[in-house]
């Protein structure tokens, strides 16, 4: 686990992940911004709260293509001009089985649906409060902190559906590195670098 001074083995983090536990993803170079992970299978609404008062960035769920596809969930635009090109896709909300959508419950109900084999298109309502980000295959296009999310996913023979979070400070900036080493050595999270994930996954 972190020491609060330096990122963790590269085989530490894919442990924690692989069983259920949040790790940190510090991308220093291209939005200096750091992502809480956690494999959409193991998503409960305790995870979903700690989230949104702990992390207090926008809730995603990053997936590979094969799952939004099925699911007939598109693109929020076909002309992305974000910052960094980030594939927003339309958001949803669980058919079935919840409120508004705005809950932890709500939310954690719409994102199992999102893992689950036999969820169908019809399940779903459109637009919702879970916003998911579809993942390029090709990291020559794009590699983000959604690109690694799904990639480790599938590394771990996980389903490729991955909730992802921004780490903001209480001014509600980005944290720095040091904020992130904070939080990770308070909860005993493991943090590793978005270019150590590239690195091991090329």
């Amino acid at each position: 686990m972190n020491d609060e001074h330096s990122f963790d083995p590269l085989e530490n983090v894919l442990n924690e992940f692989s069983k259920g536990n949040f790790v940190i993803v510090f991308d220093a170079h291209r939005e200096e911004e750091a992502d809480f992970f956690l494999l959409a299978e193991f998503v409960a609404p305790e995870k979903i709260n700690f989230l949104l008062h702990e992390a207090c960035g926008m809730i995603c769920v990053a997936s590979g293509a094969e799952i939004l596809d099925c699911l007939s969930i598109p693109l929020m635009t076909k002309e992305n001009s974000s910052l960094h090109g980030t594939n927003f896709c339309i958001p949803v909300d669980a058919k079935e089985g919840i409120t508004t959508g705005v809950s932890a419950s709500d939310r954690a109900k719409t994102i199992k649906l999102l893992t689950q084999t036999d969820t169908k298109p019809s399940d779903f309502v459109k637009p919702g409060h879970t916003f998911p980000l579809r993942a390029e295959n090709d990291f020559s296009v794009r590699f983000g902190h959604t690109e690694a999310a799904v990639a480790l996913a599938r590394k771990c023979g996980k389903i490729p559906a991955v909730v992802i979070c921004e780490i903001l400070n209480k001014e509600g900036e980005k944290a720095n590195l040091e904020e992130v080493f904070k939080i990770a050595a308070k909860y005993n999270f493991t943090v590793i670098t978005l270019e150590n994930v590239k690195r091991y996954l090329l």
